[in-house]
């Protein structure tokens, strides 16, 4: 990612992760969180789920366990869609079916290493975590913006 784009989108994470974790003003409206996790999810998810999420990226034909369609996720949990469940299941927090496996990175690990590098040159204020939050955040609301 271009540098300029990288710090902002650094900036656009941490100031959803900050504002949904301390319920601040300034939140940024589920749009642009989703549009912020489409783009974090054509980074860091489409190569096995597929662009369409269907579970038919490039590389799940050689995995052990074929991805999930996660335009279901609400139809699998009784037309409800788990937002807790689907950020313990990014984080890394909770091991689930292929999760449990562990054959799906754990992005929060992942994330948090790349946090530490990306401050370099930020206010204090923002931290690891609310890098991390804001990136998974806007994950999920993507993934429940893609509910069937």
């Amino acid at each position: 990612m271009h540098a300029t784009r990288l710090s902002v989108f650094v900036r656009a994470c941490t100031l959803l992760g900050l504002s949904l974790l301390w319920g601040t003003a300034f939140a940024l409206d589920p749009l642009t969180s989703a549009k912020i996790g489409e783009n974090e999810y054509m980074t860091s998810c489409a190569a096995c789920h597929g662009t369409s999420a269907k579970g038919d990226g490039p590389v799940a034909s050689v995995l052990s366990e074929a991805p999930p369609d996660l335009t279901m996720i609400s139809q699998r949990n009784n037309g409800n869609f788990p937002i807790a469940k689907i950020y313990q299941l990014i984080d890394g927090e909770a091991a689930m079916g292929p999760h449990g496996s562990k054959q799906m990175p754990v992005w929060g690990d992942r994330y948090r290493a790349e946090a530490i590098g990306q401050l370099a040159g930020v206010p204090h204020d923002v931290t690891p975590a609310s890098i991390v939050n804001g990136r998974i955040l806007s994950l999920v609301y993507y993934l429940q913006s893609i509910q069937k």
